[in-house]
């Protein structure tokens, strides 16, 4: 099997640690990684990531809509 290299995946993926890291040193996902210690799923029916998305899209549309 080969690996074949693919600069804008290694770039995207730099981009995508580095606001996750900004995020993290910000506090900014200190509520969400303390309901994932308190055995919060994160997907299904109940779970954080579908909350998430969730009120991202809502956001957006708010934000389309005015």
């Amino acid at each position: 099997m080969t690996i074949t290299e693919n600069p804008e995946r290694d770039e995207r993926a730099a981009r995508q640690k580095e606001i996750a890291d900004q995020l993290k040193a910000s506090g900014a996902l200190n509520e969400i990684f303390a309901k994932m210690d308190a055995g919060q799923p994160l997907t299904g029916d109940d779970g954080l990531l579908g909350g998430i998305v969730k009120a991202a899209l809502e956001r957006g549309l708010e934000t389309e809509l005015t």
